[in-house]
């Protein structure tokens, strides 16, 4: 009863300037639900158009794809199973490097991940890895470090003999249902969230990675 004493008397003061910080707060929360919404809605659509790690094995199995020597360092997302780079190259091009390293760099909830459990590996077939790192919020995550952990495992990394694929998103406004009622302030916090669909290509990295780079 108290509290909703005060909360009373707050109220008269809206119309004398309450109102702004009201209007601040309703504005920030739409902004971060919008895009809160929209990389659900960007995860959907990249999974519809993604395919899965046993499928792509499958494919390699099947299939006798064209493959070139060297190493190529595909990063990704770790929820949507194939980088889209890799289905892209596989599309367009119909070749593969003769070692394949699927990488996905993975933000966890902790400030800091143990170095025991900072990256996994597996190994989908002889020549196909796929490598999950972990890091922190509070970390930078860096790829020569994880490049660096590989070795240990036996997995030879050499930057300047591998290339590296990153795959780009470019959203596009459809007429397909999504964020249609959202769609000004989602455009604005992701290259247009609201309506979209997507188109992906390979973007060929530089040989030498930087000391520490972001997904």
């Amino acid at each position: 009863m108290v509290d909703l004493g005060f909360w009373g008397a707050s109220l008269l003061k809206i119309p004398s300037g309450g109102w702004f910080p009201l209007l601040v707060a309703g504005a920030v929360f739409t902004i971060m639900t919008t895009w809160n919404s929209g990389r659900g809605l960007l995860a959907e659509r990249l999974a519809e158009r993604s395919m899965s790690v046993g499928e792509l094995v499958e494919l390699l199995q099947r299939s006798a794809v064209a493959r070139v020597p060297g190493t190529a360092v595909y990063l990704g997302r770790p929820e949507t199973g194939v980088p889209q780079a890799l289905l892209q190259n596989l599309r367009h091009n119909k070749i593969l490097h003769e070692r394949v390293v699927l990488l996905a760099m993975r933000t966890v909830s902790d400030a800091r991940v143990a170095d025991e459990e900072r990256v996994s590996i597996e190994r989908l077939t002889p020549d196909v890895t796929r490598v999950v790192a972990r890091h922190g919020f509070a970390e930078e995550p860096e790829v020569p470090t994880v490049l660096e952990r590989l070795r240990k495992e036996g997995i030879e990394i050499d930057p300047e003999q591998t290339t590296f694929f990153l795959g780009r998103e470019t959203l596009l406004a459809t007429s397909r249902p999504g964020m249609a009622m959202r769609s000004p302030p989602s455009a604005t916090s992701s290259r247009g969230m609201a309506r979209f669909e997507i188109s992906s290509g390979p973007q060929l990295l530089p040989r030498a990675l930087p000391a520490s780079s972001s997904t």
